[in-house]
């Protein structure tokens, strides 16, 4: 859902531009949409500094943090206004990521 409505804003974008060069011209992309998103979905979960953001992705922390920016408002578009605030989504990835594993109990009075 969220890559179609990537795509629709890349064809909306490309279809009221004014080329000075051939379509298809320029640097290619370093990361698939759904790398993207798993980077976003990473800087949500773990909050890193987009420095090491960018390391971990082979990114500069540059376009680490223009990818964030791009699918954090992607997914305020899409996502229920329920869920629009940035703690929200924190805490439905945080609840989505304990899904895949079991909780850590700390036995020592932590």
């Amino acid at each position: 859902m969220a890559i179609a409505h990537d795509e629709q804003q890349q064809e909306k974008l490309e279809s009221s531009k004014i080329r000075i060069n051939a379509k298809g011209g320029g640097r290619k992309p370093i990361l698939t949409p759904k790398e993207e998103i798993g980077l976003c979905l990473f800087y949500l979960r773990q909050m890193p500094t987009f420095e090491i953001l960018g390391i971990q992705f082979g990114i500069s922390k540059t376009e680490a943090n223009d990818t964030f920016q791009k699918w954090l408002r992607i997914f305020r578009k899409i996502l229920p206004a329920s869920l629009d605030n940035l703690a929200s989504i924190h805490l439905f990835i945080v609840v989505f990521d304990s899904c895949d594993r079991p909780p850590q109990i700390c036995d020592r009075g932590c």
